[in-house]
């Protein structure tokens, strides 16, 4: 029987205790013991980090009975790939899932030049191909060293810096009036960096430069265009100080630190979360609706965003489930509808990137999403800015480089898997290819944007892109990695990354990409990808996020030797690494 996807339009309002939870392997083993530096139980039992590896709750009902990993009553056998049932080590003999209408023969194809460089070229943009197709080198710094291995975590920060985009020395005298040295590298990217400021923040003077500062040092470093988030941030900043100037110090101070080096104390940054989860906790326990919780949320954007560079996955995981039962109260949406993913996506920045880290997680963990949603674009407007860019809101691909439009489609397959697993009709298949070829990168005129930058958020655009190829073919149809569409993809990726000089920026943002593609990866690339990996510095620096997805790849390369790779490797992968 053949199944499109169907957005039900009964409800589905976040809980915190719910049938739809995963089991967790006994056995499993926590990735690092600094899981626990984030301790997130003051405010609630269901947050404590140290105890079970369970994910303590989740965060949907089953309202309608149709939903869930453990619903299995639709009068056919259905295979849900991230069942406890489904997650053994499966040799390359056993049958193939069925998946779309042109099913090809599972076989091995080594990663030589076997492929054509025209099958290649086909998965990837024509500007792209054509650089690749003419020798053209992807590096953006020609000046600065790939990282030895062996470097020290703070000194590679500050390596990795010169690839960073910084803010220009316009945008930063502009929005915060604070002197800035220029510093130009051999491509005159970098175009500044701020000056060392000496001030006290306890002088009231001194308080709204010390924030920005604070500010444009976190945003230098960690957001893929840190200019398009600073003029906004001006005046947001003005209010924060004026209702809560303790708390933005703290958060500067924070901001500070982790950016400067990743031999930091928590100090601070415990003092921070207990601001930041105290609204949470009330907005809980007062069930607070609409515009009261969407102002319980409004450090939630900054909060998990630290917890993703400072805290393990399981502390990111915890954290979206203690915030999910307040996040869905502060959607427009009625109770018994579903939260509308594209509306979200050009809503609150702090609605915004909970739903992006929503449906990516689904991807990762290979867990259902924590909640459901609608796909459905309520106006044509809306996909056009998702697709180029537009609005006045603020965008996942200005922050971190994932292109709206592909969070949408990751989406649908996140649904698509969870409700028929593997047994998905060639209709739609085909339309997620084309949904995906669709999203290309769009032309950037800005005259203050280097060629280089263009170059990156190409780069950025085409690992997406690749990744979503590799999502819906291993995913969702259930092929291997040995299926001939997913090596043609994996082998389009490992030449742009490398022909791509190792350098922070993109490369420090293409941690999930690079995690999916990893699944497709045979094993004469894997040492070329986990080479780049370990040169993230954040996936160098244990007990962190990025760390464990690191792991997590290495974990299903250890047990696939000698087979293909399956996608639903990964839940083996999460419950040994991860705990969950």
């Amino acid at each position: 029987m053949m199944h499109k996807l169907v957005i039900p339009k009964g409800s589905l309002r976040a809980v915190t205790n719910d049938q739809g939870s995963f089991p967790s392997d006994p056995a499993a083993s926590r990735s690092t013991e600094a899981t626990a530096q984030i301790i997130l139980n003051n405010h609630s039992a269901d947050m404590t980090l140290t105890g079970s590896p369970d994910l303590g709750t989740a965060s949907r009902s089953v309202e309608d009975g149709s939903t869930g990993p453990g619903n299995t009553d639709r009068g056919h056998e259905m295979n849900y790939p991230w069942r406890s049932d489904c997650i053994e080590i499966v040799g390359p003999s056993d049958s193939v899932l069925l998946c779309s209408a042109d099913l090809h023969e599972q076989r091995y194809i080594p990663s030589t030049e076997s492929s054509t460089r025209l099958e290649e070229d086909a998965y990837v943009s024509p500007a792209i191909a054509k650089l690749l197709e003419g020798g053209f080198d992807l590096r953006l710094e020609e000046d600065v060293e790939a990282l030895p291995l062996t470097t020290e975590h703070s000194k590679a920060r500050e390596a990795w810096s010169a690839g960073s985009q910084w803010v220009s020395e316009e945008h930063l005298e502009a929005a915060v009036g604070l002197a800035v040295e220029p510093y130009e590298n051999a491509d005159n990217i970098q175009h500044s960096v701020p000056k060392e400021l000496v001030l006290d923040p306890g002088v009231d003077s001194n308080i709204f430069p010390f924030v920005m500062h604070g500010y444009v040092a976190w945003t230098n470093q960690f957001f893929f265009e840190p200019f398009r988030s600073l003029l906004p941030t001006k005046d947001l900043a003005y209010l924060w100080i004026k209702s809560d100037p303790h708390q933005a110090v703290l958060a500067s101070q924070v901001g500070l630190v982790v950016s400067r080096s990743t031999d930091y104390d928590l100090v601070d940054f415990k003092a921070w979360e207990n601001f930041v989860l105290e609204p949470i906790t009330q907005a809980r326990t007062r069930d607070m609706e609409g515009p009261e919780a969407m102002n319980a949320m409004r450090h939630s954007h900054k909060y998990i965003t630290m917890l993703r560079l400072i805290g393990s996955l399981a502390s990111v995981l915890k954290a979206m489930d203690f915030h999910a039962p307040v996040f869905r109260r502060a959607c427009p949406e009625l109770s018994n509808e579903l939260v509308n993913l594209p509306r979200a996506l050009t809503s609150n920045v702090n609605i915004q990137y909970y739903v992006t880290m929503d449906v990516l997680q689904s991807v990762v963990t290979h867990r259902p999403m924590f909640f459901r949603y609608n796909l459905e674009f309520l106006y044509p407007q809306v996909e056009e800015f998702l697709r180029t860019g537009g609005g006045p809101w603020n965008k996942m691909m200005w922050m971190y480089g994932i292109p709206d439009r592909l969070i949408v489609t990751f989406a649908k397959i996140n649904i698509l898997l969870e409700d028929f697993g593997n047994q998905v009709d060639p209709e739609s298949v085909k339309e997620l290819e084309n949904e995906i070829e669709s999203c290309r990168p769009i032309a950037w005129f800005d005259t203050g944007t280097h060629s280089a930058q263009v170059l990156g958020k190409s780069v950025m655009y085409e690992s997406w892109k690749l990744a979503a190829y590799v999502y819906l073919y291993m995913g969702l149809c259930g092929v291997n990695s040995w299926d001939t569409r997913v090596v043609k993809v994996q082998k389009a990726f490992m030449r742009v990354l490398k022909g791509l000089k190792p350098t922070r920026y993109p490369e420090s943002f293409m941690l999930l990409p690079m995690f999916i593609l990893g699944m497709a990866t045979n094993s004469v690339d894997q040492y070329v990808l986990l080479e780049r990996l370990r040169g993230v510095t954040e996936c160098s620096q244990p007990g962190t996020m990025a760390n464990d997805v690191m792991n997590m790849l290495i974990h299903v390369w250890a047990n696939a030797v000698g087979r293909p790779v399956r996608w639903s490797d990964i839940r083996h992968a999460c419950l040994r690494v991860v705990g969950m």
